[in-house]
């Protein structure tokens, strides 16, 4: 038998101040994202009172089986009296990096990837009241060196810089553990195969798939530092997209970018994940077989579904997954798409 229970504490972390009996709750998992999490209450129950449950200043922690395995800060409370319910919504950890913006001039010349993603994280957290208790000290060096500079009076975002930092080739996967608050840099990648993960009839309980060509590209055209001429610019082509679906393109900007081999390194990476139609899989399934979270996001498992329109069996990657606990039963919701 499962049991979920949801944790309130302070900004921050810490001890948790209250157990908050949820009715309805679903929590969820992104690549480089920060998940999110909804929970319905029951009006009156002890802790649902704003001392507790106070958006901005209480962060909600999720314990299955006695294990941490979501946190993040709670953002909205929607009180209704016609139901009698509080419903909360929450990020997870890597949330708090998108109201960070980088203030002094953060410089790097040929600086590890990750102890650049270190240093963005470190700048905010060093200021005073800045200190949201994630912590840096495993972010260790993959020896791929970049080049970075963030000045002041830009203002730069700290999680669009993250992010960006992550996704060009060569890069890596981002995570904030939510039982240690440990920064993670995932180096090549974020999880693997996982042969005996096989999602089938005997699991599966729904299957959708969306195949969406909006956002098909054969070509990215990349622009980076400087001004009218003098700007760096850079493209890839993907010849076998372009015979396929024709010229189809796509423009990225990062004014933080001075160095050439990085930009086409951001364009390839946007490339790689575009040249196709997308084609997302997504499924409701038990969590005892295979059991939850003995797979995690970018994590390639089997599907298996034999559909009338375009049968499956093959393996997939994880992009995301939400996980629903409601009435003492558990299920999850698994988005896949295709390895390439």
């Amino acid at each position: 038998m499962v049991e979920s229970k949801v944790l309130a504490h302070p900004r921050g972390g810490g001890p948790a101040v209250a157990e908050l009996q949820a009715d309805i709750l679903s929590y969820g998992f992104r690549v480089n994202a920060p998940g999110s999490l909804s929970a319905t209450l029951a009006l009156g129950l002890e802790g649902a009172d704003r001392s507790v449950l106070d958006p901005g200043r209480t962060e909600l922690s999720v314990v299955r089986n006695g294990q941490t395995v979501w946190a993040g800060p709670l953002m909205t409370v929607s009180e209704d009296w016609s139901s009698r319910q509080l419903r909360l919504g929450a990020e997870g950890l890597l949330a708090y990096p998108r109201k960070w913006h980088v203030t002094e001039d953060l410089v790097h010349k040929q600086v590890d990837q990750a102890l650049i993603l270190k240093s963005l994280v470190d700048h905010h957290q060093n200021k005073a009241g800045g200190d949201f208790g994630l912590d840096t000290s495993s972010l260790t060096a993959h020896g791929v060196l970049r080049d970075r500079t963030y000045p002041g009076y830009e203002l730069k975002n700290v999680y669009e810089a993250m992010v960006q930092l992550a996704e060009v080739q060569n890069g890596f996967h981002l995570e904030v553990d939510p039982a240690t608050r440990k920064v993670l840099a995932h180096y090549p990648r974020r999880g693997r195969r996982r042969p005996s993960t096989v999602f089938d009839d005997r699991c599966i309980r729904s299957f959708t798939r969306d195949l969406d060509a909006t956002a098909q590209v054969s070509q990215v055209l990349a622009v980076g530092a400087g001004e009218g001429d003098d700007m760096l610019r850079a493209s890839r082509q993907n010849s076998s997209a372009v015979a396929t679906y024709g010229l189809t393109q796509s423009v990225i900007v990062d004014k933080d970018v001075s160095v050439a081999s990085t930009l086409v390194g951001k364009a390839q990476y946007l490339l790689d994940g575009a040249r196709t139609v997308p084609n997302v899989i997504r499924l409701v399934a038990g969590t005892d077989d295979p059991p939850l979270f003995s797979w995690g996001i970018n994590d390639e498992v089997r599907i298996v579904w034999d559909s009338p329109y375009d049968p499956v069996d093959e393996f997939q990657l994880v992009i995301g997954f939400d996980v629903t606990f409601r009435d003492g039963e558990e299920s999850v919701t698994l988005y896949t798409e295709p390895l390439s």
